[in-house]
């Protein structure tokens, strides 16, 4: 696996299925996304490889033992401090508070720090330009970009937010879309056929 996890997390309104997997969110959505779920079976001719050829580490990540699947042994932590505790009521955290939290949590070894949306506000945006020279090498191979797939009706080149989290040059990339057909078509007022090119672009 590339050093460099780019995670998809997607969001629904309603129950889904999560396997978290060496940082990746896998979802099993209400309808397929192809590439990011594999519904499970229990045909033991079933063989997945066929389905997601490049997928085999995911396989290679689990094993089966009697009637019981054991996976990593080590859990990851990805936290969402500086962007998501940042929402609540109340919080404000500066440029400056971000870039002590943030070395706070480096120096507590936690694996990933999403440190904000750089293409949603301006305080995010100076937060990972300075970073780039302000942060310690391992601070800095610690941080997750957050920011959403591109918009619709817009070309991935084009999109704006999407060029925002090319230019954090952050390790890691934390995207967020829809992955329930409710959301899709009365929130973001889109087909299911454009969700999923935006999700595959």
């Amino acid at each position: 696996i590339n050093r460099s996890i780019i995670m998809a997390k997607l969001t629904t309104s309603m129950n889904a299925r999560l396997v978290g997997l060496l940082g990746l969110v896998l979802v099993a959505a209400p309808y397929g996304v192809e590439g990011l779920a594999t519904p499970l079976n229990n045909n033991n001719n079933h063989n997945p490889q066929q389905q997601h050829p490049n997928r085999d580490w995911v396989a290679d990540a689990f094993e089966q033992q009697g009637n019981v699947v054991v996976g990593p042994q080590r859990a990851l932590i990805y936290d969402t401090t500086l962007r998501d505790g940042t929402q609540g009521e109340s919080v404000s955290a500066s440029v400056n508070d971000k870039f002590k939290i943030c070395q706070r949590l480096a120096a507590f070894d936690v694996d990933y720090i999403e440190a904000g949306w750089p293409g949603s506000n301006p305080k995010d945006a100076t937060f990972f330009e300075r970073a780039k020279t302000e942060l310690t090498p391992h601070e800095r191979s610690k941080l997750a970009a957050f920011g959403s797939t591109r918009r619709k009706n817009v070309a991935v080149q084009d999109d704006a937010q999407v060029q925002a989290l090319l230019d954090s040059q952050a390790p890691t990339i934390c995207l967020v879309a829809k992955s329930h057909s409710w959301q899709v078509t009365e929130i973001l007022r889109a087909t299911r056929e454009e969700n999923l090119n935006m999700i595959r672009d």
